[in-house]
């Protein structure tokens, strides 16, 4: 199918694909349950990408903006649904459809790969949706890398200086802190990257990475639960 139009105009309509969305929604809470907790989606980035996959099983082009699913069978008009409310809980039925668009908006037209990163073996990729999940899955590891890095390069601490109400020591050489936590983390077999703000991580395949911030008020290490920020499907990077 040819590339959408993005600025196509878009106007409410009578749906076509509100049941459709509806059963492909009900489907994936059968199949891939552990995305769900009842009708509470607890893998945002997760439940994007394998609705679009049965979607797809039946024929229908979808793709989403992060906001929105656009779906379709034509390049002559697409519908546009909010799948997801505020909370991360499903939307469906009739409240979830938004627009028509005529031409079809979508499919998106494709972003560009980054170069191969090096010492990773795993081919570079983009990400399709991200989203909070209770608890990131290499959070374990992230901890254990801060840790041994103020062992093992101590002079890139201030340990006397902490952030207030916390015991996380001042960072003196930023480059150095960001650059030891990947290392640590590459030979854990992470494919690691710092995007001047978070780290972000995969490991084995492209099914998703995780993000972290380690950094408080670009001053401090940061430690605990608040490191991990999002996980993004397929892996960001």
């Amino acid at each position: 199918m040819a590339v959408g139009s993005p600025n196509a105009p878009c106007r409410a309509e009578n749906p076509e694909y509100v049941d459709v969305v509806y059963q492909a929604i009900r489907t994936l809470q059968t199949e891939q349950s552990y995305i769900f907790d009842g009708d509470e989606v607890k893998s945002v980035g997760a439940y994007y990408v394998e609705l679009i996959k049965v979607l797809d099983r039946q024929g229908l082009c979808a793709e989403t903006d992060g906001e929105e699913l656009g779906v379709t069978d034509g390049s002559s008009s697409n519908e546009q649904y909010d799948v997801l409310t505020a909370q991360n809980r499903v939307r469906f039925g009739p409240t979830s459809y938004r627009t028509t668009c005529r031409p079809s908006s979508i499919p998106l037209a494709p972003r560009g790969l980054g170069p191969q990163m090096a010492g990773c073996p795993l081919a570079p990729s983009h990400e399709i949706a991200c989203g909070r999940e209770p608890s990131g899955k290499y959070h374990g590891d992230v901890e254990g890398a801060i840790e041994q890095l103020q062992k093992e390069k101590p002079e890139l601490f201030n340990f006397n200086e902490t952030a207030q109400g916390t015991n996380w020591p001042l960072v003196k050489d930023h480059d150095g802190y960001n650059n030891g936590l990947l290392a640590i983390l590459t030979q854990k077999g992470y494919c690691a990257r710092f995007d001047g703000e978070e780290i972000a991580l995969k490991r084995g395949s492209n099914t998703f990475s995780e993000q972290y911030d380690v950094n408080f008020q670009d001053k401090y290490i940061r430690t605990g639960s608040g490191i991990y920020r999002a996980s993004c499907y397929p892996a960001g990077f």
